[in-house]
């Protein structure tokens, strides 16, 4: 899908644009092309044509001093917290793992039964899985 020139996937933008966005958002004071660059190892070339994309988008905007966020958006499959990008399913597996440490302290003091051992099989089950699926989700960007 296109948008205003710039190459959208899953509500979010794709590629260096993308990294671009995600690097913008995650600093407080404005960053210029040569550090988004440097920081990125990207192209300058490269780094100032996401720039001018995401410009055109309305997402970022130029002040005196680089260039900040003019419009922060949601990307599938993640969440904003402090300025960073965090998938959720970090956010799943440490639901789960508060769901373990209950089922553990209730074990340790009234004992083990078969209610508590499935419920801690299955919470530990569940952590391995949506942490592997935020390691996948965090190596494909």
């Amino acid at each position: 899908m296109r948008k205003n020139g710039a190459v959208l996937k899953n509500d979010g933008l794709e590629g260096s644009i993308r990294k671009v966005y995600v690097y913008i958002v995650s600093k407080a004071e404005p960053v210029g092309i040569r550090e988004i660059a440097r920081e990125l190892k990207l192209p300058v070339s490269t780094a100032h044509y996401a720039v001018k994309r995401l410009i055109k988008l309305g997402l970022v905007k130029k002040v005196e001093t680089g260039y900040i966020v003019n419009k922060v958006i949601d990307f599938n499959g993640y969440i904003l917290l402090r300025r960073k990008y965090i998938a959720l399913s970090f956010v799943y597996a440490g639901l789960f793992i508060g769901v373990l440490m209950g089922e553990l302290y209730i074990v340790f003091l009234k004992g083990i039964n078969a209610d508590g051992f499935v419920t801690i099989i299955v919470a530990i089950i569940a952590i391995f899985i949506f942490i592997v699926e935020g390691i996948k989700k965090f190596r494909e960007e």
